[in-house]
Parts: structure tokens; sequence; C-alpha cells
């Protein structure tokens, strides 16, 4: 009995390998056919997509800085707006200072220890032409009278309440005792003789201007008085030739 077999057909496998592929570089030189290039396949340029998220920052940032700005700026014109207003409104003007007469108490000058005591009395015209503010005198005010620079003698303001439209007399009294220098008592001497003794006579006044009851920021008046006088003696009040003043405010 024949039987099948079944024969198994072999085929021939090559050992040459997988077929090659392309370059993907090229060497190019003189001896290279340009047959033997090829282009490169046709690529598709994606588009670019930019982030909206920068820009939309920057926005707001630009835009809050201008929000900013503009409030500032109305906020500014608004202030500078009321305050035209209430100095047009109140017209505030300082006070007017000056020295009415000047009252010797003592007065003794020392040859021997070249020194110095006197106590004066000051009168001082106080005018407030305001018609819609007060003035108030605070504490810590102080004048003072000097002879060739030299302070001669010195004492506090009152502290009170100056009304609108309003004209107070202060006495201030002065007091010191100090060097006198040889130099300093010939030119007293000198000016006695003469009947023309210089002084200069200093006050200081914190005050703060009040507006019903809105008490404003308190500033410091400064006043200097060049006073010409006909001498100085106990207990004589001594006669003014001359006066000119000097007006300041420290804030």
């Amino acid at each position: 009995m024949d039987y099948y077999k079944p024969h198994h057909h072999h085929h021939a496998q090559s050992d040459a390998g997988p077929p090659p592929y392309p370059p993907r570089y090229v060497m190019l030189s003189d001896n290279t056919p340009s047959t033997n290039l090829r282009l490169p396949p046709y690529r598709r340029n994606l588009p670019r997509y930019y982030s909206s998220r920068l820009s939309k920052t920057g926005g707001g940032l630009c835009g809050c800085l201008c929000c900013f700005c503009a409030t500032l700026l109305i906020t500014s014109l608004t202030a500078a707006a009321l305050l035209a207003y209430l100095y047009a409104y109140l017209s505030p003007q300082l006070p007017r200072y000056s020295v009415e007469h000047l009252g010797v108490r003592a007065f003794e000058v020392r040859p021997d220890t070249l020194s110095l005591r006197a106590e004066l009395e000051v009168a001082v015209r106080a005018e407030h032409p305001n018609r819609r503010v007060g003035i108030e005198y605070g504490k810590g005010g102080a004048a003072a009278v000097a002879f060739g620079g030299e302070r001669l003698c010195e004492g506090e303001l009152p502290a009170f309440f100056q009304g609108r439209r309003n004209t107070t007399r202060m006495r201030i009294v002065v007091a010191g005792e100090g060097p006198f220098g040889a130099g300093m008592q010939r030119e007293l001497v000198e000016g006695q003789r003469r009947g023309r003794v210089p002084l200069e006579v200093t006050v200081k006044a914190p005050v703060a201007l009040v507006v019903g009851t809105w008490r404003l920021r308190e500033v410091t008046v400064l006043v200097s008085c060049a006073l010409v006088i006909d001498g100085l003696a106990t207990n004589e009040k001594a006669r003014i030739i001359s006066s000119s003043y000097k007006f300041g405010v420290k804030f």
C-alpha cells in the first residue's frame, strides 16, 4: 500500500536581509551624480498657536494701572478744588503784631562783674483781621529782648483764644541776668548818652486757626522787631523812636 506522503516545499530564503532604506542625510560632493539625489518629502507646516494667557495678564495689569492713575488724578483734583474753595471762603490772614511800649522794671549794669540784670515789660498788640476763623495761641510761646546780638532777658507768652476780628494787647514780662562785657557796656552807655538805644524784640508764638469746632494744624509765627528807644532806666517807660518788623511762619 502506498501512503501519500506530503512533500514539504522549502522556499529558499535570501540571506541578503531587508531592502535598504534611503539614507536620511546625503553627503554632497563634486563626484555625486545629481540623479541619485532625492528631494525630501513635503511636510505640512502646522500653524502656530500662541497662548493668550500672557497678553491677558499684561492687559489686565495695564488696565488696573490706568484705573489707579485715573482715580488718583480725580482725587487730587477734587482735593485741590475743595482747598481752593475753603481758602476763598475763609480768606485767612496772618495776625499783625506791633510793640506798643516798653516798660523798665529793673535795669542794672554791673561794671565790676561785667554782668547785667534786667526786667522789662513788653506790651504787644495783636490784631486778628479774619472774619470766619479764630486763633488759638498754644503753650510754649516766648519773647526775648537783645542788645547788640546779646540776649538780655526772655519770658513766656500767655496761652489764650483770640476771637474773630479781635485786637488783643499782651503784657509780657521778660527777665534775665548774665554776662555783659566791657565792650557791650561802652556801647550801651554811648547809646544812652545819645538817646538812641537799639534793641531787638523777638516773639515766637505757636498758633492754630479754628473754624467752628475744627482746629487746623498748629504753626509757629515768628516776629522780629528792631526797636530804637530813647534809653533804659529803672521804673521808667522807654519811648519808642522807630520800629521795623519781619514776619515768618514755621510749619
